[in-house]
């Protein structure tokens, strides 16, 4: 058998990762292999937990595969890898691939079963459950397995999917489809959300007030992920299965809202999901007095994001977020320009154009509201401002190559960095980049 788990090139950056499982024949006996596959641009060999979220490129730093094989029926687990993603091999897509391969003795039987698998980092921000990132094999009976997040952590990546495993009498596989090396495909799909927020042209004061902070305020916060009901039609032409593309799978590990670290313009309670204090970008403030912060200011590039380039004047903020429900009749996020003494002297309203609101709300999706009222789900990118790539050096910082660029004859090729203007009464648009599971264009104005 071959499975393969293939994070999207991640269509999450890493974000998928595709699994097949196939029968060979060797001395008269079916060998059963498991292929563990993630595609993707990083090569997964870093050592701290997770990566920083830099831009909308795909990339993935998981270091550990746990997979789970359990019948399908009774839920009893039969097999459990753990496997260290450090060792594995390159292979022509980009990534990198680790095979598990069962013989004799060690094969499964007749029968019904799921393939589980979990991608995470070393030292990870998160604490599972089923033991999955333990030391211990797992026994007993599968549930579906959660992630919680450490207190005073922020959400990192992870990944996670299963498969069917159809196994007859001859310990073969029954169930494989006409995709590569005649195997059952499935996707490890990113369990969270991205946003970043990349700026230009940030008003230095208003109404008097000299602006100290610009931060991206949300409506909701979770800090548990559920690995299940996933998008088996991601990657996989012809896959059988769920194909869940708008999934909100995060959920509190009390039951109970998470206090709240921030207001909304009109009082309500809300979250940081990311601040920029701008003084790390302009120490001097506003020094021509033009009323704006560019690059005529004295601009610094700013030791936190000191691993990716940036144009001259900018600034940028990130995070990992783990998703999260709509809340009727409210806008989900607002960006906000605060002053020294935590004042919100300016916000703009985030919203989605009409034309991505979702109102599929069958067979696990979830549907929005309206283009400001809308769900933040698993392995989307919410972007404000364009940058497709991290970036090595900083030095020199590039200029915006193509400040208006037209459309580009060759639709492979990436945007150049484009910062939002926030001068201008414009909608700033929120990005999803198209290797992660769906794009969006995200709109923010006055």
């Amino acid at each position: 058998m071959f499975f393969a788990l293939a994070a999207s090139s991640l269509l999450f950056s890493a974000c998928s990762s595709d699994d097949a499982v196939v029968s060979t024949e060797g001395q008269n006996e079916a060998v059963q292999q498991i292929v563990l596959q993630v595609a993707s641009s990083g090569d997964g060999l870093t050592t701290r937990a997770g990566r920083p979220l830099y831009s909308s490129q795909a990339l993935q730093t998981i270091q550990n595969v746990r997979v789970l094989i359990y019948n399908a029926d009774t839920k009893a687990i039969v097999k459990d890898e753990k496997k260290d993603w450090k060792t594995s091999t390159t292979y022509t897509n980009h990534g990198r691939e680790l095979t598990l391969t069962y013989k004799g003795d060690q094969r499964l039987g007749e029968g019904n079963y799921k393939v589980m698998a979990v991608g995470y980092s070393d030292n990870s921000d998160y604490t599972y459950d089923l033991n999955v990132a333990g030391k211990d094999a797992l026994t007993g009976t599968y549930k579906d397995i959660t992630a919680t997040l450490k207190a005073n952590k922020v959400a990192e990546e992870v990944f996670a999917g299963d498969a069917e495993l159809n196994i007859n009498a001859d310990k073969k596989i029954t169930n494989l489809t006409s995709g590569e090396e005649d195997g059952l495909d499935v996707t490890l799909h990113r369990q969270v959300a991205g946003s970043f927020g990349y700026f230009s042209n940030i008003p230095a004061r208003v109404n008097g007030k000299d602006a100290k902070t610009l931060r991206l305020v949300v409506r909701d916060k979770n800090d548990k992920l559920t690995f299940n009901n996933f998008n088996s039609s991601f990657t996989a032409a012809g896959a059988t299965g769920s194909t869940i593309k708008y999934c909100v799978n995060g959920s509190t590990s009390t039951g109970a809202p998470l206090a709240t670290d921030a207001k909304f313009k009109d009082g309500s309670n809300g979250y940081v999901l990311y601040s920029i204090d701008l003084n790390e970008w302009f120490k001097n403030g506003d020094t021509n007095h033009d009323g704006l912060l560019t690059e005529e200011d004295g601009w610094t590039h700013a030791d936190i994001f000191k691993n990716t380039t940036l144009v001259k004047g900018s600034v940028f903020g990130s995070n990992f977020v783990i998703p999260f429900a709509l809340t009727p009749e409210k806008s989900t996020m607002e960006l906000q320009l605060l002053d020294a003494a935590d004042d919100i002297i300016k916000t703009w309203t985030v919203s989605i154009p009409a034309k991505d609101v979702n109102t599929d709300a069958t067979n696990g999706n979830v549907a929005d509201e309206s283009p400001s009222i809308f769900n933040v789900v698993r392995n989307h990118m919410y972007n404000l401002g364009v940058k497709p790539s991290n970036g090595g050096k900083t030095d020199p910082d590039p200029g915006n190559p193509n400040p208006d660029p037209k459309p580009d004859p060759d639709p492979d090729k990436p945007d150049p960095d484009k910062p939002e203007d926030l001068s201008k009464s414009q909608n700033l648009i929120l990005k999803v980049n198209d290797n992660w599971e769906a794009i969006h264009q995200m709109e923010l104005g006055d």
